[in-house]
């Protein structure tokens, strides 16, 4: 917003730098008696007629493969999340098979210690995809998840085998 206003106030000044450059580098021995409109002449289908459309295809281009870029970012992301979302489903079910048979105290702790996991991974997830300020502070090693694989080895029939 700020180039356009700085190019629209800047551009009488521009234009008349131009002018005498040229006028310089030109070095004719003759005056334009009619202040300029036959050059303006020659020029305005030049730029109305090549430039002015080059340009419009040159940025509508450029817009199109921006906008398709970032369509095609969303929806890797989209499939990204959702392939986490069934491998969490799909670990939750498993945690189901492996704690809820359990009769003992401590198996019903493990479960309901397992659902709180997944869910504060969950919500890990939904804090670093949502651009939140203190989701870079959060550490990678310290994952939920790693305290399941301990809670699973410790509880699970096998060790978690």
């Amino acid at each position: 917003v700020v180039a356009p206003a700085v190019a629209f106030a800047a551009y009488p000044a521009l234009a008349e730098l131009f002018r005498a450059t040229f006028t310089l580098l030109r070095n004719a021995d003759y005056v334009a008696v009619d202040g300029g409109a036959y050059e303006i002449g020659i020029l305005t289908p030049t730029l109305t007629g090549i430039v002015m459309p080059s340009l419009s295809i040159s940025f509508g281009t450029l817009t199109a493969t921006t906008v398709n870029t970032l369509r095609q970012r969303q929806l890797d992301l989209r499939v990204i999340l959702n392939k986490e979302l069934s491998e969490l489903q799909l670990l939750r079910v498993q945690l189901d098979a492996v704690f809820r048979t359990s009769v003992s105290r401590d198996g019903r702790a493990a479960d309901v210690r397992g659902a709180l996991l997944l869910r504060d991974y969950v919500s890990r997830v939904v804090l670093e995809s949502s651009g939140a300020a203190g989701a870079e502070s959060i550490s990678v090693a310290n994952s939920e998840l790693t305290s399941l694989s301990a809670l699973l080895a410790v509880h699970a029939p096998n060790g978690g085998l």
